[in-house]
């Protein structure tokens, strides 16, 4: 099961953090070794799956990246003692599906990251690059992976060849080709129509999206030059049914200001609108 409960992680002195999707994985008893029970399973993996479909939000998307996945390796732990024990702290992985202009530069590429070791180690002995390799091994905790979708594709429908498969696939549900050749033969058969539907709906949701933001900021522009600049912006996005977020990456895309003055130009407003 996914998008449950647990697709939350809360603590006393944190935020929380709402993971689009976030389920733990384990081996499945058919995958254990020959001669080990399914309670010998010591693998497991922490996975969660976020859509973003802003390429350059306001923020910095790779700090939060790396936020979400520290979030799931400290969760593992509650209260920290002396007693606390690290050892089976398990790996997580963190997969950001994210819709991209056809001219950025790493649009149709997976991009990966990881704990590496940075030193110099060039002047090693083969037994000390050995317990580098050892160390890092177990610093290996967070994976966290961007694939970059060229979002033309929902309105083209077009997936260009010779591109990672990882996004090829995520690409042809995209474009729904759900029955096409090239995604039975090379990915999975195994569409029926509750999932093509599912398909569907999410693509049109995107467009919409996408047809919204573009006519809401379009609007805002407008109205600002009658009304100023974040008065038009807000006014539009409240009228677009847009959320907060959204309003204050509007306008601080429009404005150039910060993202802490964007918030209080957003506060300011409601609260003279209330009166």
């Amino acid at each position: 099961m996914t998008n449950v409960p647990g697709s939350e992680l809360s603590d006393i002195k944190e935020h929380t953090v709402r993971f689009d999707l976030f389920v733990p994985v384990r081996l499945p008893e058919s995958a254990v070794c020959t001669g080990s029970t399914a309670d010998s399973i010591t693998f497991r993996i922490f996975y969660d799956l976020e859509m973003q479909r802003e390429w350059k939000p306001a923020y910095l998307l790779e700090k939060r990246v790396l936020y979400y996945a520290a979030r799931m390796v400290s969760a593992q732990k509650k209260i920290i003692t002396d007693s606390t024990v690290y050892q089976d702290l398990q790996q997580a992985h963190t997969v950001w599906i994210v819709l991209a202009p056809e001219t950025y530069e790493l649009v149709n590429q997976r991009i990966g990251f990881g704990i590496k070791c940075i030193s110099d180690i060039q002047g090693y002995t083969d037994r000390q690059k050995q317990a580098v390799a050892e160390a890092e091994s177990k610093m290996d905790l967070i994976r966290a992976t961007f694939l970059y979708i060229d979002k033309s594709i929902l309105r083209t429908r077009i997936v260009k060849g010779g591109i990672d498969e990882a996004v090829e696939f995520v690409s042809l549900m995209f474009a729904k080709a759900l029955n096409s050749e090239r995604m039975k033969e090379k990915y999975i058969n195994f569409w029926d129509a509750e999932v093509e539907r599912e398909v569907d709906s999410m693509v049109t949701h995107l467009n919409e999206m996408q047809r919204e933001r573009a006519k809401g900021r379009a609007e805002g522009r407008t109205e600002g030059r009658a009304e100023g600049r974040t008065e038009g912006i807000i006014k539009s996005g409240r009228r677009h049914g847009f959320s907060n977020e959204v309003i204050i990456e509007d306008i601080m895309a429009e404005t150039g200001c910060s993202l802490q003055n964007a918030k209080e130009v957003l506060k300011h407003f409601d609260l003279y609108a209330q009166v």
